[in-house]
């Protein structure tokens, strides 16, 4: 192999790997807008709840909230959405998941996957295993048997 087809090779190369670097950078990047997008929405939502719970002395009905989602067109950005309202008790404490919706929006720099709006308003990112386990040790025998047959 001559020089020049050595120049070549490596100048290819160079552009392969910026290109690719470049590929991985702007994906993380979209993730990380939707990331904040969806915090967004759940904060917004949750400060709904926690308003209309203030006012009302009780949790809003699910159509509420699919009312109020579309009213403030956030349902694209929380993806499959999950309301608990009718399994939170009287004797529930303020860190029971009132909400919760699981995303999709993958970055190689923060792999919690799971938003949660807890019953005091806070809204967080939860990673998959802390999440289900929490959410499993918070599910009652009926909402686990409900959830089952709507699989």
């Amino acid at each position: 192999m001559n020089k020049r087809q050595k120049i070549i090779i490596v100048k290819l190369a160079v552009v392969v790997a910026v290109t690719v670097l470049a590929a991985i950078v702007l994906m993380n990047l979209k993730a990380a807008g939707l990331r904040r997008g969806a915090m967004r929405a759940m904060t917004s939502l949750s400060a709904e709840i926690m308003k209309y719970k203030k006012n009302n002395i009780s949790l809003p009905p699910e159509e509420y909230l699919d009312r109020l989602m579309r009213d403030m067109r956030i349902q694209g950005l929380l993806g499959n959405f999950h309301y608990r309202a009718l399994w939170i008790t009287a004797d529930s404490n303020d860190k029971e998941i009132l909400a919760y919706t699981e995303t999709d929006y993958h970055s190689m720099f923060d792999k919690r996957d799971c938003l949660v709006i807890r019953l005091d308003g806070a809204v967080e990112w939860m990673d998959k295993g802390e999440f289900y386990s929490l959410l499993e040790s918070q599910q009652g025998p009926i909402e686990k048997q409900t959830i089952k047959l709507g699989e």
